[in-house]
């Protein structure tokens, strides 16, 4: 099953090519002028190095001057990661390098001011994985009209979490609303104690956001461990994050279709939009 999500982009002149996932970019080696130094923690470890800034082009988007994290030193998962960096979505007020972030650069070059998020439904390895476009919705890619709603600090989603990070308080609560679904201390998740065949008796969740209600079926919130485990089955949903709001990784935006908008008057006020997402069988 799918878990990362990767995409390629281009930097420096002559352009090399860089495998990222969707946070911010960090360990791009082409510097022009050094101007600070930075250190991000994330879930997998720290990062720490100097803030550049180069040519970075994403797709047909082309930034002269992008602002970029060069990594000087990282830990924890970081050093067995299988991409070279991460890309920044967010609002440029959330840079710890204090840059524009490639989105709000590229906001002259875009038809629209948003970006939208896809991530198939079907994980089968046959079928596309997905698709992240800069100023378009693609509307082939949903069910139905976008629900929109202010971005607001209730919940996080983030495609670079593989699973739904909440407090240790509430995943309990929320997991214990599944039958069957028991914690393994060894593990540190809930476990299927029947197996992965039961998931088909298991109830859907429902998350309200913004006074709207999103389904999660069992096949978006437990997933199936690959490799020495092909028979176990685990609750996507663990702890050890903050009380005050839930971090909607990768099982949520397999679900949900997602886009991300700016007022382009004030470029810091923001909405996101929601809708079903339509599975693709081939790629």
């Amino acid at each position: 099953m799918q878990s990362q999500y990767y995409g390629e982009l281009a930097v420096g002149t002559p352009e090399q090519t860089f495998t990222i996932r969707s946070l911010c970019v960090v360990g791009g080696r082409h510097a022009e002028g050094t101007e600070s130094n930075f250190a991000v923690s994330y879930g997998t470890g720290e990062v720490r190095g100097t803030v550049g800034s180069d040519v970075v082009r994403l797709g047909a988007l082309r930034l002269p001057r992008q602002g970029l994290g060069l990594a000087a030193d990282t830990d924890g998962g970081f050093l067995s990661a299988a991409c070279d960096g991460l890309l920044g979505l967010g609002l440029a007020r959330l840079s710890k390098q204090r840059v524009q972030p490639p989105f709000q650069a590229a906001l002259p070059q875009l038809d629209v001011p948003l970006f939208s998020l896809w991530l198939n439904p079907n994980t089968a390895p046959s079928a596309p994985a997905g698709a992240l476009v800069l100023g378009g919705s693609q509307p082939g890619r949903r069910a139905g009209a976008l629900a929109w709603q202010p971005v607001a600090p209730a919940a996080l989603l983030d495609s670079g979490t593989s699973l739904l990070l909440a407090s240790d308080a509430d995943a309990a609560a929320i997991n214990s609303l599944v039958p069957g679904l028991e914690y393994n201390a060894g593990m540190g998740v809930h476990i299927l104690a029947a197996g992965c065949g039961a998931i088909g008796g298991l109830p859907s969740l429902v998350l309200a956001l913004g006074g709207r209600d999103y389904t999660l079926t069992p096949d978006h919130y437990i997933i199936q461990l690959p490799g020495a485990h092909p028979h176990v089955c685990i609750s996507s949903i663990v702890g050890g994050g903050s009380p005050d709001f839930l971090v909607l990784g990768c099982p949520f935006l397999r679900a949900h279709f997602s886009a991300f908008a700016l007022d382009t008057g004030t470029s810091s006020q923001a909405r996101v939009g929601l809708a079903p997402a339509v599975a693709a069988a081939r790629r």
